[in-house]
């Protein structure tokens, strides 16, 4: 590429034009001659950018190995330096491009740089608490640590990627749990373990393990001696699946599990009340948001005040206890 400068006189008048051009040659044609294309039109350009996008296309290099190869960044700084005069640079690259030893380069001549970090930094900084995740947000925000500034901010166009990803894989999944768990209804002396597996090892080449736990759910028959004691069985499993299927009906818009929406209810709490050293009863704080949700899924609205009740809560091992 070159720059070309055209003159014409019209008129008594001299007028410049300013193109930007490629020349080559036709592919395949013996000694044919070269020709001229124009790639962009500069004439209405500011002078100075014309002058940079000459200098540019003067003091080009081309190096050997591959387009991965980080030796050839010093250079280029060193270029910056001394051969255009700079005393004011920040390079700018991606977290593959300016490394821990690109930034000695830098830092030899005094310039700055803009990069990212990688997951596996960004972590870190989390379990060492320079980072929070409530930082991540629309608004830009700045940490300094160790000399450095980072610019926070959660980019909502990967963030919704991320999340159209991970719902594919949960979708893919899921089609093969439900497969595995109508297989059974056609084929009664099926391998119900054989099902859990495939399922477990499909989540792992889908990478959810963090996200999924896969477990066989049914309702197997226990085979008790009396019929006391099956009808007893019953009484207390059966309440409990509808209850579990309940919860996984109410909670179903909610992202968890039923067992992650119990512990979250089991952190519920009260504040003992006392009016003149006497028992008044038991205050309900204000729960956590994502109780609230859970809760107005259920359509359950908490009083904010308990009367006081005389009644005794015994746990399994105090009862054990008293019994002796």
């Amino acid at each position: 590429m070159y720059i070309e400068r055209i003159k014409s006189k019209q008129k008594n008048k001299v007028y410049e034009q300013v193109l930007l051009r490629e020349s080559y040659r036709e592919p395949g044609a013996a000694r044919s001659a070269v020709k001229k294309m124009t790639l962009l039109n500069l004439t209405q350009y500011p002078p100075a950018v014309v002058e940079a996008i000459e200098l540019a296309l003067k003091n080009k290099e081309v190096f050997t190995g591959n387009t991965a190869d980080l030796s050839t960044f010093a250079s280029q700084v060193k270029k910056a330096a001394e051969r255009f005069g700079c005393r004011r640079v920040t390079f700018v690259g991606d977290r593959g491009m300016i490394k821990s030893a690109q930034i000695e380069d830098l830092s030899r001549v005094g310039f700055h740089y803009i990069t990212a970090i990688t997951k596996a930094q960004i972590r870190s900084m989390l379990k060492k608490g320079v980072f929070q995740l409530g930082l991540f947000d629309k608004q830009l925000c700045e940490v300094e640590h160790g000399g450095e500034r980072y610019i926070l901010r959660r980019n909502p166009i990967r963030a919704e990627a991320v999340r159209q990803n991970r719902a594919e894989r949960l979708a893919k999944l899921q089609a093969l749990a439900e497969d595995r768990n109508a297989y059974p209804a056609a084929h009664p002396r099926a391998d119900q373990h054989k099902a859990r597996r495939l399922v477990i090892e499909k989540c792992s080449k889908l990478g959810l393990e963090s996200l999924v736990t896969v477990r066989a759910e049914e309702g197997r028959p226990v085979f008790v001696r009396t019929e006391a004691n099956t009808s007893g069985h019953v009484l207390v499993v059966m309440p409990a699946y509808y209850l579990v299927q309940e919860l996984k009906r109410a909670w179903s818009t909610l992202d968890l599990r039923v067992s992650e929406g119990l512990d979250a209810l089991n952190r519920l709490c009260a504040v003992k009340l006392s009016i003149k050293g006497r028992d008044a009863g038991l205050r309900l704080p204000d729960p956590a948001p994502e109780t609230k949700d859970l809760l107005k899924a259920l359509k359950i609205s908490l009083p904010k005040v308990l009367p006081k009740s005389k009644a005794k809560v015994d746990t399994k091992k105090k009862l054990h206890s008293r019994r002796k």
